[in-house]
């Protein structure tokens, strides 16, 4: 764990203190403005966006690039006419947003299964380990990826470059404004983009329980090796024990509802946090969750064990220990998924959307 990120320590998924505080004022932010305004459009609209978002695998980030080289070309025929360098501004936002529409299309359709799988990563190197420190991309990989030629995708970043504001002291007044709403405009962009998504921890933090299976046997060193010193397997360890003592909370308060509940509902923004406690009971998504969780801290003393094990010699199961993690990779992923859906269920239902109840009954005919 560091203590600021950068972009390259953001792609390698290190987590970064600073990071971690701003998703919490993120979420704080959001919270506040549901109290100040009584609406949770904000949480909802950003939660159901969050995942064509994160749609993007190498080979998307690759296309983009591409595109945003294309876009270069076109802004230095926008710059050789002052009217349309004076609409520069107007236009850049929009072609960003429509190469991103067509990549994550292109990728969302060729590659579904590759595309939708990144989603958890994605929202983890962004909610855990993006900060102030990196330098804003407002097409992703513009600097961390080996590309030929210019890229629109740095505008972010030379915002913040020393010798572009020592050319704009140069350049005539009229063609300094728009160039410097040209790069603020990005850099607005990009910023809000991160704290959209920063925003979403409180309905996707599920994905934090989200773990890959192991495949290869000489993997499972390695992999052992991740869950006990990786800092995003601390974290998500953290997260399980939190959400075991919150668990533990709710049960005691149940039991003490006539002693407790009165104090709990006069909390600010107790109506929407309300929706995600349920007083009158315990939902099966929180049941789920709290398995997830509870598994979570129970694979970390595992993987302690079998690294001890191994560090010693002992002969172990492999091919056993394998399957088996497979397997419950494959459940907790599932229950995850799950989880997530619920919350972001529950969130979008808490604008005033009627949306349909999910019930179990199996066939027409069933009573």
């Amino acid at each position: 764990m560091r203590w600021v990120s950068d972009v390259h320590s953001a792609n390698r998924e290190e987590v970064s203190v600073l990071a971690i505080v701003e998703t919490v004022a993120a979420v704080s932010l959001s919270l506040a403005i549901y109290i100040h305004t009584g609406h949770v459009y904000h949480i909802a609209i950003a939660a159901c966006l969050a995942p064509f978002l994160l749609l993007r695998t190498r080979r998307s980030i690759r296309r983009g690039l591409w595109l945003g080289s294309r876009l270069s070309h076109r802004i230095e025929m926008y710059a050789a006419s002052i009217s349309d360098f004076l609409l520069l501004p107007l236009v850049f936002p929009i072609e960003i947003f429509v190469i991103k529409i067509r990549v994550t299309a292109r990728s969302l359709f060729c590659f579904p299964r590759k595309t939708i799988r990144a989603i958890p990563s994605n929202w983890k190197k962004i909610a855990l380990c993006t900060d102030f420190g990196a330098v804003p991309e407002i097409l992703p990989g513009t600097e961390t990826m080996p590309f030929k030629g210019d890229i629109v995708g740095k505008f972010g970043g030379v915002f913040f470059d020393r010798n572009f504001w020592r050319e704009c002291l140069t350049t005539p007044v009229y063609l300094t404004i728009p160039i410097i709403i040209l790069h603020l405009s990005a850099l607005i962009i990009s910023f809000s983009y991160r704290w959209s998504l920063k925003s979403t921890a409180l309905i996707w933090s599920p994905l934090l329980w989200y773990m890959r299976p192991i495949y290869p046997a000489a993997d499972l060193e390695y992999r052992l090796g991740q869950i006990l010193q990786l800092a995003m397997s601390k974290v998500s360890l953290w997260y399980s024990v939190f959400f075991v003592c919150l668990f533990l909370v709710k049960i005691y308060i149940l039991s003490f509802a006539d002693k407790y509940m009165a104090m709990i509902e006069g909390m600010l923004g107790w109506p929407f946090l309300r929706s995600l406690f349920e007083p009158e009971g315990i939902p099966v998504w929180q049941l789920v969750s709290l398995l997830n969780a509870a598994s979570a801290i129970l694979i970390f003393f595992i993987a302690d064990y079998l690294e001890h094990a191994l560090r010693h010699g002992r002969q172990l199961p492999i091919q056993t220990i394998i399957r088996t993690d497979r397997i419950l990779s494959n459940i907790r992923n599932t229950a995850t998924c799950y989880t997530a859906l619920c919350t972001l269920y529950i969130s979008v239902q808490q604008t005033g959307i009627s949306l349909p109840p999910i019930g179990l009954k199996l066939f027409p005919w069933a009573a």
